[in-house]
């Protein structure tokens, strides 16, 4: 699989934060991809992408946590 996704040569994978809020404390925790695929991948994007009210996704942050987001991908 790794060498799948480098011969490739434009795998973007998926990193992401998971929020946990609880009236006593708020834990955020980053996914990312393992190191070998990661290595291996074209980019490493993060993809936060908050729905509006009514679901629907109209705007995607361009740099989420100062790193190239999956619209930049």
């Amino acid at each position: 699989f790794e060498l799948g996704l480098f011969d490739a040569g434009n795998v973007v994978l998926a990193s992401t934060v998971e929020r946990t809020e609880d009236p006593r404390f708020v834990q955020s925790t980053l996914y990312e991809p393992i190191e070998p695929f990661a290595q291996s991948a074209a980019a490493v994007a993060g993809v936060e992408l908050p729905p509006d009210h009514d679901g629907v996704i109209r705007e995607a942050f361009l740099t989420p946590r100062g790193e190239p987001g999956l619209a930049l991908a």
